[in-house]
């Protein structure tokens, strides 16, 4: 379980506030995550469902799994997709009249285009069904803003 602050209350999503986690500190996203922040603290889109409202501080919980099944997606998916590409492409050379080394190299880079395709629908999909998402647990305490 994690604690936060929320900030923003939209339909029944709210944004919380939090401290980064021990995770966080040493990950190469840094700036650039998804429910990134600076180092010290970190904003994360929560499923609101204890009615939360802004200045509350709420618990909130990450779905198990999900960051495992997140990083083999980002990051196993395309090595894989990468590695057979280049198998393929090795095996079926004649029928693409390049040498074997120029087919390998077509077949992988094709396939790991086309891992970026699948993964991009994919997020689509997660994203639609709110897969991922922190849910709400429990206010902490009521400090409400509004």
């Amino acid at each position: 379980m994690e604690q936060g602050t929320v900030l923003e209350a939209q339909g029944n999503r709210i944004l919380v506030q939090t401290q980064a986690n021990a995770c966080c500190e040493n990950c190469s996203a840094g700036e650039h995550c998804a429910i990134g922040g600076d180092a010290q603290k970190r904003e994360v889109w929560v499923e609101n469902r204890v009615g939360a409202l802004p200045g509350d501080e709420v618990e909130f919980y990450v779905p198990p799994g999900t960051s495992v099944l997140a990083s083999s997606l980002l990051y196993l998916f395309p090595v894989i997709m990468l590695i057979a590409g280049i198998i393929i492409g090795a095996h079926y050379s004649g029928w693409f009249h390049m040498g074997r080394d120029a087919s390998s190299a077509v077949g992988g880079v094709s396939f790991l285009l086309i891992s970026f395709f699948i993964i991009k629908i994919i997020s689509a999909y997660i994203k639609k069904r709110n897969l991922f998402v922190p849910v709400c647990t429990g206010v902490v305490s009521r400090k409400s803003l509004e």
